[in-house]
């Protein structure tokens, strides 16, 4: 039969199994170093950033695996551009795409509000939906920052949006 199950009890075999894996292709790495490279790999759930009910994120392998061949040497910061839009007056829920690439891989794209994270996606295409009606109908900075498995960054050029929501009743 089959039943639902959750915790650390499952969690815990396949955090060590992608610690080995990490190690297998790191042998040199220490148990900080490990551990750096799974949480800088992981796939951020809930909240932007560590929070309480999903700490770092879902585990993820080939993102570990790829961080840690690549801290070896990656100095190149990934290239980043929003895509659309591209300026003008905004209101509701947007389509924001952003293009990124980088001589090794991207591993996660954030999308920035005025420097704060609202979103973030670990697959290309990068795309995102941003409800405008979230902030003050003000001139905004969107922004997109790029990651690349090295820890390399890059943000993107600013498009300012002028938000404009309809007041409320």
């Amino acid at each position: 039969g089959y039943c639902m199950c959750w915790g650390t009890s499952l969690s815990t075999p396949i955090v060590a199994a992608t610690a080995a894996l990490v190690l297998s292709r790191r042998p040199d790495f220490g148990a900080a170093q490990v551990d750096s490279t799974l949480k800088a790999s992981a796939s951020d759930l809930g909240q932007s950033g560590t929070d309480i009910y999903f700490g770092a994120g879902r585990v993820n392998a080939a993102a570990a695996v790829q961080l840690a061949v690549s801290a070896s040497g990656d100095t190149t910061a990934p290239s980043v551009a929003i895509a659309s839009p591209t300026g003008g007056t905004v209101s509701g829920v947007i389509s924001v795409s952003v293009n990124a690439s980088d001589n090794v891989g991207v591993t996660r794209v954030d999308l920035r509000v005025n420097g704060l994270t609202v979103a973030n996606d670990t697959l290309a295409p990068y795309q995102f939906s941003w409800d405008s009606s979230t902030v003050a109908n003000i001139n905004v900075a969107l922004t997109a920052v790029a990651y690349d498995a090295a820890g390399n960054s890059a943000v993107s050029g600013a498009i300012s949006l002028n938000v404009s929501n309809a007041a409320p009743p």
